[in-house]
């Protein structure tokens, strides 16, 4: 019987490695499609994990943008505010300073309480800085305000009304103006009624016991309302945290620690780079240099445009690591100038 040796031969060496050529090429374009696909992935995972953060920066800011100014008895004129505090109007208390509700500072202002620095927490030296400030949307109704007594005291009414703190920045109010003082006793007079003493170890303190503008006596009528003043202030600073960036959003806010009344930093959202602020006023948006001291009253919207990177590195077309950048605008307006 004659064997047919040509069915039973095997592949040759050279059609063995032309297979195996074959095969690798294949692999190599499966990987080289999975690495592609994963880098989109990648990049549009980080694009989402940004306009997520923007949409999460937009609502914070914007919630205390649109309270600037709000004081529980309407619109008052910045002149008919009196601040009575310890240093009121001045460089050092600029975080309590009255000027319509809404102030901003341009990159590089020297503020006390927030350094620019590397530190974290530090500000970086080329964001803008916008501060506000409004009453609580707890308010207490006065009953009557009794300037005679040592200390003066306004009573709010009733045992276990009263929220407010010993240390505690209030703002209280009538139709027709307003007075920014320390609490030095949140349970005096009737047992519900806040003190505005002198001294006392408060900081930054009362310069007068007397209410009215230049420290002069004013009573505050009953139906008149008081409430904690909060003052926020937002800006670009530094974290721990540099292999992701290193820079985040902070917010500066005012906080009661035993009397002493200051602002303090918390960290709200990674990833924020740069911070811009423009104010409209009269029709035309401009920088904060050029809103004039008394004309922050007048601005009735605020447009913000921040810088976002990604936090994880990814590869661009030539191979280096870098991060995704998008830069994101809102306008918000003022809800007491509307």
């Amino acid at each position: 019987m004659i064997t047919d040796r040509y069915r039973m031969r095997g592949l040759s060496l050279i059609e063995l490695m032309i297979a195996m050529t074959l095969g690798l090429l294949i692999m190599a374009g499966v990987a080289s499609i999975f690495s592609a696909n994963t880098q989109i992935n990648r990049s549009s995972l980080n694009v989402s994990r940004l306009q997520e953060s923007a949409r999460t920066v937009f609502e914070m800011i914007g919630r205390d943008l649109r309270e600037s100014g709000v004081n529980g008895c309407g619109r008052i004129a910045a002149d008919s505010v009196h601040n009575v505090l310890n240093g009121a109007g001045t460089a050092a208390l600029w975080w309590a300073n009255w000027s319509g509700g809404l102030i901003g500072y341009e990159a590089g202002t020297v503020l006390a309480g927030i350094p620019i620095g590397a530190g974290v927490g530090g500000r970086v030296a080329t964001s803008d800085v916008v501060h506000s400030m409004h009453g609580s949307p707890t308010v207490f109704q006065v009953v009557n305000h009794n300037i005679a007594g040592a200390p003066p005291v306004i009573n709010l009414g009733g045992p276990g009304l009263n929220t407010v703190q010993t240390g505690d920045i209030a703002i209280v109010c009538d139709f027709l103006m307003a007075s920014i003082f320390q609490v030095t006793d949140n349970r005096a007079g009737t047992g519900n009624g806040l003190a505005h003493a002198t001294g006392g170890g408060f900081v930054p303190g009362n310069a007068s016991v007397g209410l009215g503008g230049s420290g002069v006596a004013y009573a505050y009528p009953p139906n008149a309302n008081a409430m904690v003043l909060e003052s926020s202030t937002w800006y670009v600073g530094n974290n721990d945290r540099p292999d992701s960036g290193g820079r985040s959003l902070f917010r500066a806010v005012s906080r009661n620690a035993g009397g002493a009344t200051a602002p303090v930093a918390e960290e709200v959202v990674e990833g924020v780079t740069d911070l811009q602020v423009q104010y409209l006023l009269n029709n035309a948006y401009v920088n904060a240099a050029a809103v004039p001291a008394n004309g922050w009253e007048r601005v009735t919207a605020v447009r913000v445009q921040i810088t976002l990177q990604g936090l994880e590195q990814e590869r661009d077309a030539a191979g280096a690591l870098t991060r995704v950048t998008r830069q994101f605008t809102q306008v918000i307006a003022l809800r007491n100038k509307v």
